[in-house]
């Protein structure tokens, strides 16, 4: 069992779409490996939320094969008094392919929101998001800007990946010009499956990362979607 260490910094938000299309209070929650951090509720906002938050988790514990299906959460949901919060929409960054880049981070890169199952965009978050292996050199504050990065991204070398904007977003964010494009994908059916298992689906790409509920098998064979 390895111990990592992951780090981020949420620096805006822009573009929520709300339920009933007002501005809302809305707060981001961050999940990685069973750790949580909430940040501040801000008030009476819709296009753009200002954050500049930002916390590390020095002891993520896992084995190797945990580390690579591990991914960090960014979950934007906007405050109800009276009955559970509304999610606004979610994005995930697989925690393997963030170490793999250069510096060992996505620097400051803006991470398209959505709700579960819905391929719409409803918002987007600036981002800085790192994870260190043991003896991996932390990131400097400059690089955590994406000061460093900014004229690099194409002579990072074969390890590296495409810069976020690009991957996961389809190009940077503007709300006022359109849409971001998504990838979507439908899993019908899986068969030959031991019996009793309770079978999930994760589907990666590029950093970003959706994994299907749990399915109790039927005989042989089971339906997801």
């Amino acid at each position: 069992m390895e111990t990592y260490v992951v780090g981020f910094t949420i620096f805006d938000a822009r573009g929520l779409v709300t339920p009933d299309g007002q501005p809302c209070d809305p707060f981001i929650l961050v999940e990685c490996c069973g750790e949580e951090y909430q940040t501040e509720t801000k008030i009476g906002k819709q296009s753009i939320v200002t954050y500049n938050d930002n916390f590390i988790w020095t002891k993520i514990q896992l084995y190797p094969q945990q580390f690579r299906a591990a991914s960090i959460t960014f979950s934007l949901y906007a405050r109800n008094w009276f009955t559970r919060n509304d999610l606004i929409g979610r994005a995930s960054l697989q925690l393997d392919n963030v170490r793999n880049r250069r510096f060992h981070l996505y620097a400051k890169k803006w991470l398209t929101i959505t709700r579960d199952n819905e391929p719409a965009a409803t918002g987007a978050i600036s981002a800085t998001v790192f994870c260190l292996a043991p003896g991996d050199i932390a990131p400097s504050v400059d690089q955590q800007e994406g000061i460093e990065d900014a004229g690099d991204e194409n002579n990072a070398g074969g390890d590296d990946y495409e810069d976020l904007s690009k991957a996961v977003l389809g190009g940077s964010i503007d709300q006022s010009g359109g849409k971001p494009h998504h990838v979507f994908v439908t899993i019908h059916r899986v068969e030959d499956l031991a019996p009793g298992s309770c079978p999930f689906v994760t589907a990666e790409f590029a950093g970003s990362l959706r994994m299907s509920p749990s399915i109790r098998t039927t005989k042989d064979c089971c339906c997801l979607r």
